[in-house]
Protein backbone atom coordinates (compact mmCIF):
# COMPACT_ATOMS: atom_id res chain seq x y z
CA UNK A 1 0.00 0.00 0.00
CA UNK A 2 1.37 3.51 -0.53
CA UNK A 3 0.91 6.38 1.16
CA UNK A 4 0.02 9.86 -0.52
CA UNK A 5 2.35 12.71 1.48
CA UNK A 6 1.20 15.95 2.44
CA UNK A 7 3.65 17.65 -0.58
CA UNK A 8 1.92 15.39 -3.00
CA UNK A 9 4.59 12.50 -2.97
CA UNK A 10 3.85 9.09 -2.77
CA UNK A 11 5.50 6.23 -0.86
CA UNK A 12 5.44 2.50 0.57
CA UNK A 13 3.35 2.90 3.82
CA UNK A 14 6.20 2.25 6.28
CA UNK A 15 4.29 0.85 9.57
CA UNK A 16 7.77 1.02 11.78
CA UNK A 17 7.28 5.13 11.21
CA UNK A 18 3.81 4.76 12.41
CA UNK A 19 5.45 2.69 15.42
CA UNK A 20 7.58 5.14 16.26
CA UNK A 21 5.24 8.42 16.35
CA UNK A 22 3.35 6.43 18.34
CA UNK A 23 6.08 5.38 20.43
CA UNK A 24 7.20 9.15 20.62
CA UNK A 25 3.76 10.36 21.49
CA UNK A 26 3.67 7.61 24.74
CA UNK A 27 6.89 9.09 25.61
CA UNK A 28 5.58 12.34 25.57
CA UNK A 29 3.10 11.99 28.41
CA UNK A 30 5.53 9.64 30.15
CA UNK A 31 3.94 6.66 29.21
CA UNK A 32 5.78 3.12 28.58
CA UNK A 33 3.82 1.12 25.77
CA UNK A 34 5.41 -2.74 25.59
CA UNK A 35 5.91 -4.60 22.22
CA UNK A 36 2.83 -6.46 23.11
CA UNK A 37 0.78 -3.06 22.76
CA UNK A 38 2.76 -2.11 20.10
CA UNK A 39 1.57 -4.96 17.72
CA UNK A 40 -1.81 -4.58 18.59
CA UNK A 41 -1.90 -1.13 17.60
CA UNK A 42 -0.15 -1.52 14.36
CA UNK A 43 -2.43 -4.79 13.69
CA UNK A 44 -5.41 -2.77 14.19
CA UNK A 45 -4.22 0.18 11.65
CA UNK A 46 -3.41 -2.01 9.18
CA UNK A 47 -6.85 -4.01 9.24
CA UNK A 48 -8.91 -0.56 9.06
CA UNK A 49 -7.01 -0.24 5.84
CA UNK A 50 -6.84 -2.86 4.08
CA UNK A 51 -10.80 -2.87 4.84
CA UNK A 52 -11.27 1.08 3.62
CA UNK A 53 -8.13 0.64 1.32
CA UNK A 54 -6.46 -1.60 -1.35
CA UNK A 55 -4.13 0.36 -2.22
CA UNK A 56 -3.16 4.41 -2.02
CA UNK A 57 -4.35 6.36 1.24
CA UNK A 58 -3.56 9.58 2.35
CA UNK A 59 -1.12 10.82 5.31
CA UNK A 60 -4.42 12.50 6.83
CA UNK A 61 -6.50 9.61 6.88
CA UNK A 62 -3.68 7.54 7.87
CA UNK A 63 -3.57 9.75 11.52
CA UNK A 64 -6.96 9.62 11.69
CA UNK A 65 -7.02 5.56 11.30
CA UNK A 66 -4.13 6.00 13.97
CA UNK A 67 -6.21 8.12 16.56
CA UNK A 68 -9.14 5.91 16.10
CA UNK A 69 -7.07 2.58 16.76
CA UNK A 70 -5.36 4.11 19.53
CA UNK A 71 -8.74 5.03 21.24
CA UNK A 72 -10.38 2.20 20.64
CA UNK A 73 -7.50 0.02 22.15
CA UNK A 74 -7.67 1.89 25.11
CA UNK A 75 -4.97 4.50 24.59
CA UNK A 76 -6.86 7.99 24.62
CA UNK A 77 -4.34 9.47 26.14
CA UNK A 78 -1.33 8.60 23.31
CA UNK A 79 -4.12 9.94 20.83
CA UNK A 80 -4.35 12.71 21.99
CA UNK A 81 -0.44 12.91 22.36
CA UNK A 82 -0.05 11.96 18.97
CA UNK A 83 -2.83 13.86 17.54
CA UNK A 84 -1.05 17.08 18.84
CA UNK A 85 2.46 15.87 17.02
CA UNK A 86 0.32 15.67 13.81
CA UNK A 87 -0.98 19.19 13.75
CA UNK A 88 2.41 20.43 12.58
Amino acid sequence: MNVIKKDGSIQNLNIEKIQTSIINASNDINFSLNSSDIKDISNEIITVLNKIRKDNTSTYELVGITIKSLIKLGFRDIAKSYFSHNLI
